[in-house]
């Protein structure tokens, strides 16, 4: 290809970049090429609901969507699709602690809030902001000294075990 491309355009290394530009420019099956390329980088390209119904079907015919879920993503797609993560695992552990996300209350300490933040620390990277912003725990660090407070404590410690133990991932 990149033999190719030199002979194609006949370059020469001060302009090297706009030779290509050039090249690019006139040469649709390369545009094809490129724009297959992009399109195919993310594992599922497509509204939220079509890649939650895209992982149900994949998970039924066995494949580990977790394994490829940030592959070819760039950064600000690994953003969304971290926080789409988040939300899935955060719905499923209330779910399982019988908790209804929409009635969790004013407080920012409220102990179903505490005890699904803590739950989600220990099992994702899930940042301080993202749960203090989705729970209602107002400032970040109010979600990190809820979650250490709660960990400290061996009841604390064994409810969320008990509740990561009734999530499948």
């Amino acid at each position: 290809m990149r033999n190719h491309f030199h002979l194609a355009v006949g370059l020469t290394e001060p302009n090297r970049y706009g030779s290509y530009l050039e090249f690019l420019a006139t040469d649709e099956q390369m545009k094809r090429e490129l724009v297959a390329k992009r399109l195919s980088r993310g594992w599922c390209v497509g509204a939220r609901s079509f890649k939650q119904e895209f992982r149900k079907d994949q998970a039924r015919k066995g494949a580990d969507l977790d394994l490829h879920r940030f592959g070819g993503l760039g950064p600000d797609e690994v953003r969304i699709e971290r926080e789409e993560l988040w939300e899935e695992r955060i719905q499923l552990l209330a779910k399982q602690a019988n908790a209804d996300l929409a009635q969790l209350g004013p407080r920012k300490s409220t102990p179903q809030k505490v005890l699904l933040a803590a739950a989600l620390k220990e099992s994702t990277s899930v940042s301080n902001g993202w749960l203090s912003q989705r729970l209602g725990m107002e400032e970040p660090a109010s979600a990190s000294q809820f979650v250490r407070r709660l960990l400290l404590t061996l009841k604390g410690r064994a409810a969320v075990k008990s509740l990561l133990s009734r999530v499948k991932t």
